[in-house]
């Protein structure tokens, strides 16, 4: 006898026989009995989840003589007996009022013409005449529109089951015509329990946990699981073992899958890609070893939560299952599964352990308690003539305090400041510059200048912060940008630009232009380094002299000039000048295109008059009116 394999020797015959589907089973029975019956059934879902057995089962019913008899007990009313003739030829599609067609192969509109005569005569020897047809989705648009009329008012005999594993592609005006049934995976236990029962029918024994398997690879689908047992007792020859099951579907066994995480989880990506070079070059799917490598880390992200585990671990774990998952999706669809693998565990080697938030929390308190200890600690450099780090402060800027009636003592220079005057002979070491106001008595830059130099005008003093790391100007505040601020009359430091103009005219320095254009790399270096966010807009600069202490600085574009033109930054490079050449130097932007515009135009409109006067027929025109060319 010609061998049958098990999907086909055990599909079912009954109702109570159909896997995983016993509400659709029992909703088909109960309009057997109800005699509430559609003229048009559409079974949907996943494949290998009994959708053509249920069609048969149901077209048998509907046709068995012994389903509609009355006088055999209550539970075999409404189901097939599957013995009968009826049953028999049904089960095998040899029934004559039972067509089954798939409309994978018999898609046209002359194959639905052909349904469409068939209607038309009544069954032969059943009660009614039943077209089951299988993958109706592939059906074309004409076939569906030529099915509309007869689906929609077919003969009382007739009777139309169609099964699809999508129905998103059947029009809604088929859809609307059938009731529906969806058909849902089969879980594991059921199939589990299903495999269980062949075996026993089959005598052959399984290992623990191999049905299990085998319920898990098949991912809901009876069918599958049902050939993979079939090819798994043709491999075994007694016992059904876990590991034969692992040879015919190219999968690690878990004792692999553990040296595998034991090189990812220890930081040791070499031994990682070596253990998946020798895992594909024997033949390892890598689409299979990913797949297993998600299941296990999601078995063991479930007992993690289960069983209460640290934070740190859970995270870890689920920034795996992402790595993971990334991975699976872009694997399809890429030409190199196996790089694609291998950068994935790559990744989940150099993994670091997570932080929870509070430890996060915790870390960034202990963080804002030494910043506050060493502020609170910071010597004072006016008294003690000490240099201390300055420190970056990221707390939001406060507003201004209200001055004091009593006059304060004379703030001293920060870090930076002072150390760049003293460098210079400007200020002793330890010495308040607040003793350098015209207050205080002391020579001021009126007093000190070259006796032919213009007085320049002084401007107003400006309101400031105290604490100059709180001014709302000072954000974002790099560790090494000096700090220049305005200065307040007797209260606060003298700004940059007029702390080395004290020091400028207390050495005697005269402003010598060339000796600032051979320094002026040096200063567009140190302007960079000090202040990174301003550096760009010095790009394609130039300098040129425009009078007495005072220079042009050409800017290339007017975004450049537009933010060079603030006061604040241009005392940033008034004041590196000076700390550099030893000299002040009053800076005023200039936008360049439109200087060299305006050069360009001049120059043209000389040359147009040059070349009028020497035109003859200009010259001879003057001479006759006696005119002059303007």
């Amino acid at each position: 006898m010609e061998y049958q394999v098990i999907a086909r020797r055990y599909r079912p015959r009954r109702f109570e026989e159909v896997v995983g589907q016993e509400a659709s089973a029992s909703t088909l029975r109960n309009a057997i009995l109800q005699d509430r019956l559609a003229h048009a059934y559409l079974l949907c879902g996943p494949r290998g989840v009994g959708k053509t057995s249920m069609a048969r089962i149901f077209a048998s019913a509907l046709n068995c003589p012994e389903a509609a008899d009355r006088g055999r007990p209550r539970e075999g009313w409404g189901s097939p007996c599957g013995t009968c003739q009826v049953c028999e030829a049904v089960h095998s599609g040899d029934d004559i009022d039972v067509t089954e067609m798939d409309g994978a192969s018999h898609r046209g509109i002359e194959d639905v013409r052909e349904i469409i005569e068939g209607v038309k005569f009544r069954p032969t020897r059943s009660r009614y005449k039943i077209y089951i047809v299988d993958e109706v989705h592939m059906l074309t648009r004409e076939a569906f529109n030529a099915f509309l009329k007869v689906l929609e008012e077919p003969p009382s005999h007739v009777k139309f089951i169609f099964a699809t594993t999508e129905a998103h592609k059947i029009p809604d005006t088929v859809l609307s015509r059938c009731q529906r049934f969806d058909f849902q995976a089969i879980s594991e236990p059921d199939i589990v329990r299903r495999l269980q029962q062949i075996c026993d029918a089959e005598k052959v024994k399984p290992t623990e946990g191999l049905l299990e398997q085998i319920a898990r690879i098949s991912k809901g689908g009876l069918r599958d699981s049902q050939t993979l047992l079939d090819q798994l007792i043709s491999f075994s020859e007694e016992e059904l073992r876990l590991d034969d099951l692992h040879r015919i579907t190219g999968r690690l066994s878990d004792d692999r899958l553990g040296e595998l995480f034991d090189a990812v989880f220890g930081n040791r990506p070499d031994d990682a890609l070596a253990f998946l070079e020798e895992t594909f070059s024997a033949g390892t799917d890598p689409a299979v070893l990913l797949e297993q490598l998600v299941e296990l880390q999601r078995v063991s992200l479930v007992a993690q939560l289960r069983d209460n585990a640290d934070a740190a671990v859970v995270d870890r774990t689920v920034a795996c299952l992402q790595v993971l998952h990334e991975t699976a999706s872009r694997l399809k669809g890429s030409p190199f599964p196996q790089l694609a693998v291998e950068l994935a565990l790559v990744r989940l080697a150099r993994l670091e352990e997570g932080k929870t938030l509070e430890e996060v929390l915790g870390w960034l308190q202990k963080l804002e308690g030494r910043l506050e200890n060493s502020g609170a600690s910071t010597p004072n450099p006016g008294a003690s003539g000490g240099q201390p780090r300055p420190r970056p402060d990221f707390r939001r800027s406060r507003p201004s305090p209200e001055p004091q009636p009593s006059a304060p003592e004379p703030t001293p220079l920060s870090e930076d400041r002072s150390t760049s005057l003293s460098s210079h002979g400007a200020v002793p070491a330890g010495e308040p510059v607040g003793a350098l106001s015209p207050e205080a008595g002391a020579p001021t830059a009126q007093t000190t200048a070259n006796a032919g130099a213009p007085t320049p005008v002084a401007e107003p003093p400006v309101s400031t912060v105290q604490d100059v790391s709180e001014a709302p100007e000072a954000l974002p505040r790099f560790a090494s940008e000096p700090q220049f601020t305005r200065p307040e009359v007797a209260v606060n430091p003298p700004s940059e630009v007029e702390a080395t103009s004290v020091s400028d005219k207390k050495t005697g320095a005269p402003c010598d232009f060339a000796h600032l254009r051979s320094l002026w790399d040096q200063i567009f270096v140190e302007f960079r380094q000090r202040f990174p966010q301003l550096q760009p807009y010095l790009r394609d600069s130039e300098i040129a002299e425009s009078g007495e202490g005072q220079i042009l600085l050409k800017l290339s574009t007017d975004f450049h000039f537009k933010q060079m033109s603030e006061r604040r930054r241009l005392e940033k490079l008034e004041g590196l000048i000076a700390e550099i050449s030893g000299q002040v130097w009053k800076v005023q932007p200039l936008l360049q295109k439109k200087a060299a515009k305006a050069s360009e135009s001049g120059h043209n409109d000389r040359q147009a008059g040059q070349s009028l006067k020497d035109d003859p027929r200009v010259k001879k025109s003057l001479e006759l009116f006696r005119g002059r060319l303007l």
